[in-house]
């Protein structure tokens, strides 16, 4: 029995020195200056009691399928220090630790719990149900690579059910194969596409407040016909937004801060998001303005342009224009209609898919009661761009 009890002390002995090889510990930091995106600042330490140098860290929150990378050297017997930038999902957060060496093997992990102030959580810049719109854009195959399928498959059936008229086994064998391998040549030309199998969609906010200010909401909607591993590098610094937090919880994505870079694996049905979207070239925006008035039958619009594809959106009521307008445009009050009616309604039947998804997540995210609208959704078949405009309410002018 005694035996017995030394045997067990020391296997709990060996298990507890494993467990502790990496300690860890988080700080939330008195500087919050997080140049852009919803992370928040901390002061990282780690304990490395192992044998084995620790070259990168990586942190994951627990919840949440995003994990944060950081290189960091810890030889042996040492204590390194690192300022660490994190989502902050849950007031009272734990992130799990996984200490990695020069080869990327793993030298032990650790839990480190923080806790943030209400005012640093940020929650809902991660789990955005203004979303949801994208959540049924997937990247399928066209009706056209289909339709080629089904005529490839049509014809190797055909083709084998003639072998059967060959009566020499070895032609007919050769015949087989020769017919399996072009129709595998034939699934490859047809299934393996020439350009990129990332489907990117982007789209861009230009939201004006009518004072002369204005700030920009952008992303990118990523989909994959097949498992691709896609990374990108983006300023300022990109974070995944989902719709729910069970498509947080079940998604893995690595951002690295220092390189600026967002690494993920994009699988067939699904959809990712990623904010900010990167511009090809720098966006200048200039401020735009504009004004309204109430009439006894109707409002007055005054803007530097109002085109025809523009809207006037009041809370639930849209009103289209009828034309281009230089300076100033009138709208009767018994011709706006709500915005349910808009999408049944030939209006939103005109607009692409895209700039309407991007007019729905503007209604969802930005729009603020009482106030007036003009906004103007352009774009296609890989993305939309927007110019919201708040008119600023006069009663004379």
């Amino acid at each position: 029995m005694r035996r017995c009890v030394i045997i067990l002390t020391v296997v709990f002995l060996a298990a507890g020195g494993v467990g502790a090889e990496i300690t860890a510990s988080l700080e939330v930091s008195s500087r919050q200056d997080v140049p852009g995106g919803p992370y928040r600042r901390a002061e990282l330490t780690v304990a490395n009691s192992s044998a084995l140098v620790v070259e990168t860290v990586l942190l994951k929150p627990a919840g949440v399928g995003l994990t944060v990378r950081y290189d960091l050297a810890v030889p042996p017997g040492a204590v390194g220090k690192q300022t660490v930038f994190l989502p902050a999902i849950s007031p009272t957060q734990e992130y799990t630790l996984t200490a990695l060496d020069a080869s990327g093997g793993v030298v032990g992990q650790a839990s480190a719990s923080i806790t943030w102030s209400a005012e640093l959580v940020t929650a809902d810049a991660f789990i955005d149900d203004a979303f949801r719109p994208w959540t049924d854009e997937p990247a399928r195959w066209s009706a056209k690579r289909r339709w080629h399928y089904l005529l490839v498959l049509a014809l190797f059936v055909t083709a084998a059910a003639a072998t059967l008229l060959i009566r020499r086994p070895l032609l007919r064998v050769g015949a087989v194969v020769a017919i399996a391998g072009a129709t595998t040549a034939m699934l490859v030309f047809i299934y393996i596409p020439t350009g990129a199998v990332v489907r990117v969609h982007r789209y861009n906010l230009r939201l004006h407040d009518g004072a002369g200010g204005f700030e920009s909401d952008s992303f990118s909607v990523l989909s994959a016909r097949r498992t691709t591993e896609w990374s990108r590098k983006v300023s300022p610094l990109p974070y995944p937004v989902w719709p729910d937090r069970a498509a947080g919880a079940g998604d893995e994505v690595v951002v690295d801060p220092a390189a600026g870079t967002i690494r993920l694996t994009l699988r067939p049905g699904l959809v990712r998001i990623i904010r900010p979207d990167w511009p090809e070239r720098p966006d200048v925006i200039e401020p735009l303005r504009g004004y309204v008035r109430r009439e006894t039958d109707g409002l007055v619009i005054e803007h530097h342009w109002i085109r025809e594809d523009a809207l006037l959106i009041h809370d639930d009521s849209v009103w289209l224009f009828d034309s281009d307008a230089l300076a100033e445009a009138m709208v009767r009050n018994d011709r706006a209609q709500s915005y349910g009616a808009f999408l049944a309604g030939k209006g939103g039947r005109e607009l692409h898919s895209q700039p309407l998804r991007l007019l729905t997540y503007w209604r969802n995210r930005h729009q603020r009661a009482g106030n007036y609208y003009l906004v103007n959704p352009e774009g296609g078949e890989t993305g939309a761009y927007m110019n919201v405009v708040q008119l600023k309410e006069f009663s004379s002018w």
